[in-house]
């Protein structure tokens, strides 16, 4: 089952904002099930930095990590493979070999379309005193976050579907 938390995106400036967003997650996050990811050690490697920088929610936050399940397993191990990947298991190669014509699975459409001009625009996000500029840039930062998350719901449907017609 695949549970929506709903516009769950948030863009700390300051230490005092992380604290929010590691209450927040804490609160938001069962205590129980599996959290989907793709490339969970990067994910683990974002909740540990979360938790250090959170003491009072640090241990909930370093008890997520053991859940998470990695949506790369299938496609690293060849369990499912499309010749448009081209031998790259990016969430940017998989997301269009599997949902080609799906107008809404499109990075190209998006003002930021891959992870490395994410982070840079992000940390760019903070220096930035103009507010329209700083608008404009949260809600391309949101959209691009927003795309990678509706990817890995759908490719997690895909497979799932997949699996189910096999048994």
């Amino acid at each position: 089952m695949v549970r929506f938390l709903g516009d769950y995106v948030e863009l700390a400036d300051s230490a005092a904002d992380w604290q929010l967003v590691g209450a927040r997650l804490a609160a938001d996050i069962a205590a129980h099930g599996a959290i989907v990811a793709h490339s969970k050690s990067t994910e683990i490697r974002a909740i540990g930095a979360l938790a250090a920088s959170c003491d009072e929610h640090a241990d909930a936050l370093q008890a997520m990590t053991a859940r998470f399940l990695d949506l790369l397993t299938p496609f690293r191990s060849l369990m499912y493979y499309h010749p448009d990947f081209n031998g790259n298991f990016s969430i940017k190669s998989i997301l269009p070999a599997m949902f080609a014509h799906d107008e809404d699975a499109d990075y190209q459409a998006l003002a930021i379309r891959d992870g490395r001009t994410a982070m840079n625009e992000y940390a760019r996000l903070a220096q930035l005193e103009d507010t329209g500029q700083r608008q404009e840039l949260r809600a391309a930062l949101l959209a691009y976050c927003r795309l990678d998350t509706l990817a890995m719901v759908k490719i997690w449907q895909a497979l799932e579907q997949l699996a189910s017609a096999t048994h």
